[in-house]
């Protein structure tokens, strides 16, 4: 007999709008769905009482209390898979469910009048600094390596000493721009950085979860996004997406001149890459040749 995950599935392309959103809610949250009423679940999904137990009728079974019970033995035969991280299908789905709403609640609440100002500033720049340490290093380094086609200088600050980052950045001017980059728990080093920046009168762009975040100090321009935990790592997709929106909104301001970067770049690997074993004994005869005509000379 199939369980009731399968069955929501197998039905699920014939379900009613309506329908679809009790069958979303109960695979999304099996284990809190076996033990609330039919009344509690149209309240939570946003339809009527009626509307659940006709979900149920619509799914193949003979009334709620029977598609309540299938809810109770499915959550039972696999609470020991429950209790491991990512190890079934219910819980790939509610981690991949939660990526996609942080991005699309990030692209709703996005300020385009901030954010543009943010790529105006950085395109001005004379140089750009990027800072972001712990799980936000991924993300500064990820801009850091486009910026650098699109930039003429930038400068990446991954470390999470704060000697070296105030090695890195203690040229910073009001010419310049910085961007930090730091959701919970916030970089106290990240936050320090930007205070320097702000001595010095450099524009300062922070990348951060809200307006209630440390992180926006001392910045001049903020732009928030979602982010979430997933056991214990927190999920990047949002500020990622955030961080190659503003790395494409720049490219396309600057297609020329990041034609001619990459051109460049082909060039160079072109004439100076050098394949093989890099062992320089290799070379020893030409070298040998090399010394014998620098002694005639």
């Amino acid at each position: 007999m199939s369980d009731v995950i399968s069955i929501i599935k197998e039905h699920y392309g014939k379900l009613s709008k309506g329908n679809k959103l009790i069958a979303d809610y109960i695979v999304m949250n099996t284990s809190k769905a076996a033990y609330m009423t039919a009344f509690k679940i149209g309240e939570e999904v946003g339809v009527s009482e009626s509307s659940v137990v006709r979900f149920a009728s619509n799914i193949g079974f003979s009334g709620f209390p029977k598609l309540q019970e299938s809810i109770i033995e499915f959550v039972s035969s696999n609470s020991e898979k429950e209790e491991k991280v990512s190890v079934n299908d219910l819980t790939a789905h509610e981690i991949m469910q939660e990526d996609i709403e942080n991005i699309r609640n990030t692209y709703r609440e996005l300020d385009m009048a901030v954010f543009s100002q943010a790529v105006e500033l950085v395109e001005k720049a004379r140089k750009v600094y990027v800072v972001g340490v712990r799980e936000s290093a991924v993300l500064a380094a990820h801009m850091a390596y486009y910026l650098n086609y699109i930039v003429d200088d930038v400068v990446l600050i991954t470390s999470n000493s704060s000697n070296e980052i105030i090695e890195g950045i203690y040229k910073i001017s009001k010419k310049d721009v910085m961007i930090g980059i730091s959701f919970p728990n916030y970089s106290y080093n990240v936050l320090k950085a930007m205070e320097y920046a702000n001595t010095r009168q450099a524009n300062i762009i922070a990348i951060t979860d809200d307006k209630n975040s440390p992180m926006i100090m001392y910045s001049s321009c903020n732009i928030f996004t979602r982010t979430g935990i997933h056991s214990i790592s927190q999920s990047l997709s949002a500020p990622m997406s955030i961080v190659n929106l503003f790395v494409t909104k720049l490219v396309e301001l600057n297609k020329s001149k990041v034609m001619k970067n990459l051109n460049l770049v082909n060039e160079v690997l072109t004439d100076y890459t050098f394949v093989g074993d890099d062992d320089i004994n290799m070379l020893d005869d030409e070298w040998d040749d090399a010394r014998e005509d620098m002694s005639d000379e």
